[in-house]
C-alpha cells in the first residue's frame, strides 16, 4: 500500500481535469484505492490532508519570502521526517509547512534546508510544536 500522495496547483489540475472533480471527490477515490493519506499543498495559503477519518487542514506559516525555490522540496523533508517518526497527519503537516517556510526565508534550496533542531525550535516559536 502506497502511504501518501501529494498534489500542488499543476497535479490537482491535471487531476481535476481529467477526473471533473473536486480535491475532495479526487482524494476520495484515491483513499479508495491504495492511498492511506493524500496530500494537497496549496502555497502560501495552507495544505490539506485527507484520510479516511476526513481532513485537515494545516495553515502556512506566515514567513517574509525570499525565494520559493525549494519550497516543495521543503515541504516534502518536513512531512518525511515526520512520517519516518510515526507522527500523525496533522504533525506531518506542520512539519511540512514549518520546513518549507523555513527553506524560502532564504535563497537555494539544499543549503536552505533547515537542521532538525532549527525546524523544532521555529516550530516552537510558532507555538505549532506537535505534541
Amino acid at each position: 500500500m502506497a502511504v501518501v500522495t501529494v498534489l500542488g496547483r499543476i497535479g490537482y489540475d491535471l487531476c481535476a481535469e481529467d477526473l471533473h472533480s473536486s480535491e475532495a471527490e479526487i482524494a476520495a477515490q484515491a483513499l479508495a484505492g491504495r492511498m492511506r493519506w493524500v496530500i494537497w499543498k496549496q502555497g502560501e495559503h495552507r495544505a490539506t490532508g485527507f484520510a479516511s477519518a476526513g481532513q485537515f487542514h494545516a495553515p502556512a506559516f506566515k514567513v517574509r519570502v525570499t525565494s520559493t525555490i525549494g519550497a516543495g522540496d521543503g515541504f516534502a523533508a518536513g512531512f518525511i521526517h515526520a512520517h519516518a517518526q510515526r507522527k500523525c497527519l496533522a504533525d506531518c503537516m506542520r512539519y511540512a509547512n514549518a520546513c518549507a517556510a523555513l527553506v524560502v526565508q532564504q535563497v537555494g534550496c539544499a543549503e536552505a534546508m533547515p537542521a532538525l533542531e532549527e525546524l523544532e525550535e521555529f516550530l516552537r516559536l510558532q507555538q505549532g510544536a506537535p505534541g
